[in-house]
């Protein structure tokens, strides 16, 4: 997953300014399509944490929910 807020064009002043589109950003919280995306090498805009990636959810065993019917078929 990509967020603005890890990008290394990600600029935090009085506000959050892409570089390399010279645009403001309103939500760097959210994922991003964008293809100039660089992972930055000094993480986080606002809490200089690294990322880290979600573990991968597994899949449960899920009931297979069947028709039943009121009258017994012969």
């Amino acid at each position: 997953m990509k967020y603005c807020r890890y990008c290394a064009f990600c600029v935090n002043s009085d506000c959050y300014y892409c570089t390399c589109h010279d645009k403001v950003l309103g939500r760097v919280d959210r994922v991003t399509s964008c293809p100039d995306f660089v992972m930055s090498e000094l993480v986080d805009v606002d809490t200089g944490k690294p990322y880290k990636p979600r573990e991968p959810h597994e899949v449960g065993n899920y009931v297979s929910l069947q028709q039943t019917s009121l009258f017994s078929e012969d």
